[in-house]
């Protein structure tokens, strides 16, 4: 089962301009631009947040990130 996190963000109108986008309010250990709360890679910098199989992490810190059992770079002999 995936995550459901969402983040949360705020509109913002500045000097009659506007300019959406995320508003931070926790840590980031990876400096992606993504809260350490809903990274799916908090020690990889992925700011994509790619996660093709759907479990808890990301493809940068998936060992299997196509669910197929096998960790990534194991090959069937």
């Amino acid at each position: 089962m995936g995550r459901t996190d969402v983040a949360v963000c705020m509109t913002i109108f500045l000097l009659s301009n506007l300019m959406v986008g995320c508003i931070m309010e926790g840590p980031d250990s990876d400096l992606d631009g993504v809260e350490d709360s809903i990274d799916n890679c908090v020690d990889v910098s992925n700011t994509n947040q790619l996660n093709h199989d759907g479990d808890d992490f990301g493809n940068l810190c998936d060992d299997d990130d196509d669910n197929d059992s096998l960790w990534c770079g194991m090959m069937m002999m």
